[in-house]
């Protein structure tokens, strides 16, 4: 069942609640019951004699349960789940009164928290777009402070409470603008110490793989591919 067709429904049940209708009852033989266009909704056994409570022409069912007297005692009515009982089949459950009230409470907290997340996320992806392009702007820079050692550039760049996303990004940026060369780019923040290392391919075929460099620098708490490791 959709959103949409729960609301709907919801919204049924919520104008029978404020129209006050009386609840009625009343005691029948089974076959009158029937004649009458009693539902019977449960695989349930009937003797002779059956409940059948109406609620105006909008409900009328074999029932032997307490009921209200009037359709407003229900006050607050919210849908609460949905599923399968049997092929064709669905089965809604819903909360009222007070519980309903507690419910919706707890639902619309539970939005606005997902809300707050998401804006956070936004917040901080935006925050690690900014930082990324700032290293895009200032890569002749910090290539310019490599140190070359057999025709191969190493560099090593710091980037303060930075992401493990944003360390790889910047590790590979690096590696593109200039090759033959390794990369190391690390950061420190409030939960401890982390690197990347990339090298670039051509290292690799002559056997220089910073899944094993890694080991050596991160006292061998390191581990990735040939071409990058953390």
């Amino acid at each position: 069942v959709s959103k949409e067709e729960i609301k709907k429904i919801e919204d049924r049940v919520k104008e029978n609640v404020a129209a006050k209708i009386k609840v009625e009852t009343e005691v029948l033989d089974l076959e009158d019951a029937k004649k009458k266009g009693a539902l019977a909704f449960f695989a349930e056994k009937y003797g002779d004699k059956v409940r059948v409570v109406s609620i105006g022409n909008f409900s009328k069912e074999f029932c032997g349960g307490t009921h209200l007297n009037n359709t407003s005692e229900i006050e607050t009515f919210k849908i609460t789940s949905e599923g399968a009982v049997a092929q064709g089949i669905r089965r809604l459950e819903a909360k009222t009164g007070k519980e309903a009230e507690f419910f919706i409470q707890k639902e619309e907290a539970m939005k606005r928290a997902s809300m707050e997340l998401a804006k956070a996320k936004e917040r901080e992806r935006e925050l690690e777009k900014s930082r990324f392009d700032g290293v895009r702007y200032s890569i002749d820079t910090i290539v310019s402070t490599a140190e070359i050692v057999n025709n191969v550039r190493i560099v090593s760049y710091t980037l303060p409470d930075a992401s493990s996303e944003l360390l790889r990004k910047t590790a590979d940026l690096i590696k593109q603008k200039v090759t033959p060369s390794a990369v190391l780019v690390g950061t420190t923040t409030s939960e401890g110490s982390s690197c990347v290392l990339a090298v670039t391919p051509d290292l690799v075929t002559k056997g220089i793989r910073a899944n094993e460099l890694i080991k050596e620098i991160a006292e061998g708490n390191g581990g990735g591919q040939p071409q990058m490791a953390q």
